[in-house]
């Protein structure tokens, strides 16, 4: 008796649900998995596991390069990332050195993009330059960004890679750091337009010890956010002492 026959449909929407609510590593195990079943299952399988990149050291970021990206097969399926997340909160931070690269080598190559998250980028690491915070404006399909922990040469260069993405609908700031300067010597002040007219959903996290970060990131985020149709806002503070 031959074996039943399941339409590819079918199959395509079964592993497109195996994928949905499951932690990272899970989801591209069982992923892997269903690419190796057979070959029918193979091209929806491996699209639904480029739609999350994780690149957490060198090794992964070299080997996206080098197999994906440099790849005439496989750089098809980098048009269905949806989701990238750089994490490079290790005490090294010996990521944060290819970050830039990572930008002028995936020009054009990501049109899927929507959400990307920065961890612990350490943007001191590159070469001064007043034109590398503006390569963020190539992924313009951006709307979620989320940086966490990264350290900038200055607030300026913070102030170039938000405006750069117009089409944001949710921005995630938390423990962003630059070296303290005297508010005189900053352009805190926005020009008077709307940066973000989709912008819905704000979140922002400091701690006492970044305080002078804070009060100036806030002081441009205020009048910046003229225009933006911001409906939840949400603003941690902590270490603040009560008397």
């Amino acid at each position: 008796m031959p074996p039943p026959y399941i339409p590819p449909e079918v199959t395509d929407d079964i592993i497109s649900a195996v994928a949905v609510d499951e932690c990272s590593q899970r989801r591209a195990h069982t992923l892997a998995m269903c690419a190796l079943v057979c070959r029918d299952w193979l091209p929806r399988s491996r699209a639904k596991l480029f739609e999350y990149i994780c690149i957490e050291d060198q090794r992964s970021y070299d080997l996206l390069v080098q197999r994906i990206a440099r790849s005439e097969t496989m750089v098809q399926y980098l048009t269905s990332v949806t989701t990238l997340h750089i994490d490079d909160s290790h005490v090294e931070h010996s990521l944060s050195s290819a970050v830039r690269l990572f930008f002028v080598e995936f020009t054009g190559k990501l049109p899927g993009l929507r959400d990307l998250l920065l961890d612990g980028i350490y943007w001191t690491h590159q070469r001064p330059s007043v034109k590398w915070p503006l390569l963020l404006s190539q992924f313009r399909t951006i709307t979620s960004l989320r940086l966490w922990s990264c350290r900038f040469s200055s607030f300026n260069d913070v102030r170039r890679m938000l405006t750069a993405l117009p089409l944001l609908s949710i921005l995630d700031i938390a423990y962003l750091e630059w070296p303290a300067v005297s508010q005189l010597h900053l352009q805190t002040t926005p020009r008077s337009r709307t940066y973000w007219p989709e912008l819905h959903t704000l979140y922002i996290e400091y701690s006492m010890t970044l305080w002078q970060c804070a009060e100036t990131f806030l002081k441009w985020i205020t009048p910046a956010l003229g225009g933006s149709a911001v409906k939840e806002l949400t603003f941690h503070f902590y270490g603040l002492h009560t008397p």
